[in-house]
């Protein structure tokens, strides 16, 4: 197995390249969205979400803005001990 800091390590480097999300406290986080990620459910149903694929940990019901576009997570699903998959929908600001 691949000791958990060289894996982080790799996956910074190859973050670099990728989006950066702002956060609510206005901290930055490298990771890469993906505006089409396929669901597909257990009834064979399938759709489309917005997700950020990212190290951090955040919270479900936090809100972050990449590409000038600000959204609320609302749900994480933890890949492996080092990524995190945050589902995202568009915020509507009141």
């Amino acid at each position: 197995m691949i000791p958990i800091n060289l894996l982080k390590s790799d996956l910074n480097n190859i973050f670099q390249n990728g989006n950066t999300s702002i956060l609510q406290d206005g901290s930055q986080v490298k990771g890469y969205l993906n505006k089409n990620t396929k669901l597909y459910f257990d009834n064979g149903l399938s759709d489309e979400v917005i997700t950020f694929l990212c190290m951090a940990d955040l919270s479900v019901g936090d809100f972050i803005t990449i590409e000038n576009v600000k959204y609320e997570i609302y749900r994480i699903d933890h890949e492996n001990q080092a990524l995190n998959r945050l589902f995202l929908r568009l915020h509507d600001d009141p």
